[in-house]
Parts: C-alpha cells; sequence; structure tokens
C-alpha cells in the first residue's frame, strides 16, 4: 500500500500548484471542527450517546436563539451491507427507544459532555420521556438516508449539499465509504 501512495504522490507532485492541506483548511475557518468522542459501550450505547449529544446540541442552540439541526454520519466499516444493516439497527433502536435505555447510559458514562447534556436537560425540565419524544420525531424514518451507491448519491446530491437550510430535514446520514 505505501508503494502505491508513493507512485501517486510522485505522478501528482509535479502537477502541484498550491499545497493547501486540510489542516491549514481548518485553521483558516473554511471548515467546521469535527470532536470525535470515544466510547468503549457497544453499537447501541454508542448510537444512543450520538442522539443524546445530537439533542442536546439542538436544544442549547435553540435555548440561545439559534436554528440549529445537527446531522449524525453513520459510516460502516466495509460494506453496503453493513451501512444498510446500521440503519435498520438505528430506526429498530429509535422505534423502541425507553426510559430504560436513556437511565443506563445517564447511570454508566463517564462522557463530560454527555454528563453535562443531562445536567442541561433537567435544568429545562426536559424529562427522560420528553427527550425521547424529541427523538423519535427527529429521527424519523423520511428525516434519514443512506448514500451507499452512486446512483443514491446522485440522486441526493442535492439534499446532501443542502443539509444547512432550513427546509432540508435530514437528520442521520448512512454510508460507507462515498462521503469521504
Amino acid at each position: 500500500m505505501d508503494f502505491l501512495n508513493k507512485a501517486i504522490e510522485e505522478k501528482y507532485i509535479p502537477k502541484v500548484i498550491f499545497r493547501y492541506d486540510l489542516r491549514q483548511f481548518r485553521n483558516d475557518k473554511y471548515s467546521k471542527d469535527v470532536e470525535i468522542l470515544r466510547s468503549d459501550t457497544d453499537k447501541k450505547g454508542r448510537i444512543l450517546l450520538a442522539l443524546i449529544l445530537n439533542q442536546y446540541r439542538q436544544d442549547v442552540a435553540s435555548k440561545n436563539g439559534i436554528n440549529l439541526k445537527p446531522v449524525i454520519l453513520f459510516k460502516a466499516q466495509r460494506t453496503i451491507a453493513q451501512s444498510e444493516e446500521n440503519k435498520e439497527f438505528f430506526h429498530e433502536l429509535v422505534d423502541k427507544l425507553s426510559k430504560k435505555d436513556i437511565q443506563e447510559i445517564k447511570r454508566k458514562t463517564d462522557i463530560q459532555e454527555i454528563k453535562k447534556a443531562f445536567q442541561f436537560f433537567e435544568s429545562q425540565d426536559i424529562t427522560e420521556d420528553i427527550l425521547i419524544q424529541k427523538i423519535k420525531i427527529n429521527f424519523t424514518k423520511n428525516k434519514c438516508i443512506s448514500m451507499n451507491d452512486d446512483k443514491t448519491l446522485e440522486e441526493n446530491q442535492i439534499l446532501i449539499n443542502t443539509l444547512e437550510k432550513s427546509d432540508n430535514q435530514i437528520r442521520a446520514i448512512f454510508t460507507v465509504q462515498k462521503l469521504n
């Protein structure tokens, strides 16, 4: 693999007009910061953490008069089939989401951002039932999209390119490698 990367680099070096790497792009504030939180929980736990954090960000923004619709990207490791399985698992989890699920995450988490989310929910009188209702509304099937092959990528390119528009309802994207 290193040989292949080296060959590609040697082929394109003479064609480089100006070097502007991702780090500089982000430092110049042309890109959003991506924050990665690590967790040793199972797939269900990681999805629940993402949903809770997503709802927390939306609610904090709303409280401060900001219209924000955070979007979650679920990326499968290897195959389209895995991505589709993840999407089915996700929808089943959201459909069956219970107070017990929320309480378990709240009890087990050691992630500060998630702890802050639960403190915020309590301070705003957002009960577990209300949180579940918000998640179920925000992540219905019609607000989730798969981007796993060239056909769906082409069909949904406008949706993906307009995620920040207020009339775009997409809240979750499932993919393998198409959006790298």
